[in-house]
């Protein structure tokens, strides 16, 4: 399959094909952690499965890039429901992985493959929203106030209450990306205040009594909150600090130009060193250099994603390719934003980059999503000689 073949922006197919090939450099060299320190396969073993999961993803990716617009305008309601019906059976099941609820995935009987419901969530609400915010009937106007409750804020939270037990941080980056399409889109600030406020005392109330409820004060999620913003401010030495320490650690060994691929000697004392913190073993074997150079690659498939959105004249198409794609690099940035301790840990893999298999396939149809909108972008040059002018 060459890149004459290819359909969309081939500037981000570039990009994406950059990005996947990379990863297999640091998940090999990571996932030592798992083989000798966890016994858990070997850092060959889990290459090869990495490069399936991302081989198949590409190709979902390859497939997606050819559906209409209107292919997914009818799959919206659809693709909410069945989200929604996974997130309920994943909260029924009370997974336990490693000795900790583990509620947010779904094992798949026989074959022992889990799934993750809150990813493919977030895909499909940003969909449906892109969807229901350009309904023909509303000719080209905001979505009234009191039609936005039932067919956006209802579903919206529904969506986001199921996860929050389980996973705050995926439940956060879910609303947040809701509310950036709500805003594109031109939904009134007051609407947002009122809608805001109601929610702040909501939560507040919820926090309010999960503090002083005994039984849910002890379950792990909330412990694990708790731990994670402590951790934010806790001492370099403190035990709550164990992973950014060494994160922070792996960062400073690597320099300008890094200790050499496959040579970090962080990685089999860090934790989730394959998923969450695998940007800390990057800059440890790749150096400043390599850090700077693969968040560069980030903000040049964001800079893409806004060049395209911005060609297109279709209101769906601009708000879909928004929708998918932005809460990927913001999840992207979170994640960097983790290992250099400027937020609390979230337990956001990198996309693309940190092993995983639901992750990477949604990922994959969503960046497929935009690259199929891109092909029907208008004045592909008008972006760039805007920016020259300024």
């Amino acid at each position: 399959m060459s890149l004459a073949g290819l359909k969309g922006d081939k500037a981000l197919w570039v990009l994406l094909l950059l990005l996947g090939l990379f990863s297999f450099l640091p998940v090999f060299s990571a996932a030592s952690n798992l083989a000798y320190t966890l016994g858990q396969g070997t850092p060959f073993s889990h290459l090869i499965k990495h490069i399936f999961i991302l081989v198949l993803g590409f190709g979902l990716m390859f497939v997606v890039h050819n559906l209409s617009s209107e292919t997914y305008r009818k799959l919206a309601w659809v693709g909410l429901l069945l989200s929604f019906v996974l997130l309920v059976l994943a909260a029924l099941q009370n997974t336990i992985i490693g000795g900790a609820v583990a509620s947010r995935w779904i094992v798949i009987p026989y074959i022992g493959m889990t799934i993750q419901p809150s990813t493919l969530a977030l895909l499909a609400l940003m969909i449906f929203c892109a969807h229901v915010l350009t309904f023909a009937k509303f000719k080209g106007k905001p979505i009234p106030f009191m039609k936005s409750i039932y067919l956006l804020w209802i579903p919206m939270l529904a969506i986001v209450g199921i996860i929050i037990p389980f996973d705050l941080s995926t439940a956060a980056l879910i609303f947040l990306s809701a509310m950036l399409l709500l805003f594109i889109s031109g939904y009134k600030m007051k609407h947002f205040v009122f809608v805001g406020l109601t929610l702040l005392v909501g939560l507040v109330i919820v926090f309010y009594v999960f503090q002083f409820n005994l039984e849910f004060n002890q379950t792990n999620r909330y412990h694990t909150w708790k731990s994670r913003v402590e951790g934010l401010i806790a001492a370099e030495d403190d035990q709550k600090n164990y992973q950014i320490v060494r994160s922070k650690a792996a960062i400073a060994s690597g320099k300008i130009i890094g200790v050499g691929p496959g040579k970090s000697r962080i990685k089999n004392i860090l934790p989730q060193s394959t998923s969450d913190f695998i940007y800390a073993i990057i800059v440890e074997e790749y150096g400043f250099i390599g850090g700077v150079l693969l968040l560069g690659v980030y903000f040049l498939i964001l800079f893409r994603i806004v060049v395209i959105a911005y060609n297109l004249k279709d209101p769906f198409k601009k708000l879909l390719v928004i929708g998918v794609g932005v809460p990927i690099i913001i999840q992207a940035f979170l994640n960097i934003a983790v290992s250099l301790h400027l937020i609390p840990v979230t337990g956001l893999p990198l996309p693309l980059m940190s092993m995983g298999g639901t992750s990477i396939w949604v990922k994959c149809i969503a960046f497929g999503i935009i690259l199929g909108m891109s092909q029907y972008a208008q004045n592909k040059n008008a972006f760039i000689s805007q920016i020259k002018g300024i």
